[in-house]
């Protein structure tokens, strides 16, 4: 019965995912973007991903920080490495299914600037597990 619980105890901590922080870094984050270079690409998602897009009201970005994130998500963690990017944290307003403001609502962003300078999105929060996060 122990040797099963330790075997079983080995299997679990050699299959536990490491922390994006603990990983070699293979995909850097590049230069901080600016609010101003992030609004407009910020403002177009928002508006590509509502039903009503003329919706959105009282948009604002709280916040850009740098974050990092496991690439590729491998069955064992053996050769990953992180990616890091600007997580730009925004809260919106907009119209639900019923036509009335749904209260504020906070998502977030992952970037990276282009070799011209503009903001490119790779990520989006919720859809990777990323550090830090917006919520």
């Amino acid at each position: 019965m122990r040797m099963m619980f330790l075997a079983a105890t080995v299997f679990v901590t050699a299959c536990a995912a490491p922390s994006p922080h603990e990983l070699t870094v293979n995909y850097p984050a590049g230069p901080e973007p600016t609010k101003e270079q992030l609004e407009p690409a910020v403002k177009d998602w928002i508006a590509n991903s509502l039903k009503d897009p003329d919706s959105p009201k009282q948009f604002r970005i709280i916040n850009i920080m740098k974050t990092r994130w496991v690439v590729p998500p491998p069955i064992t963690y053996s050769n990953a490495s992180a990616a890091e990017g600007w997580l730009a944290c925004f809260e919106y307003n907009a119209k639900n299914s019923y036509g009335a403001y749904a209260g504020t609502t906070i998502e977030g962003l992952v970037f990276r600037l282009t070799s011209r300078g503009q903001p490119e999105i790779v990520a989006r929060e919720g859809v990777v597990a990323l550090a830090p996060r917006c919520k």
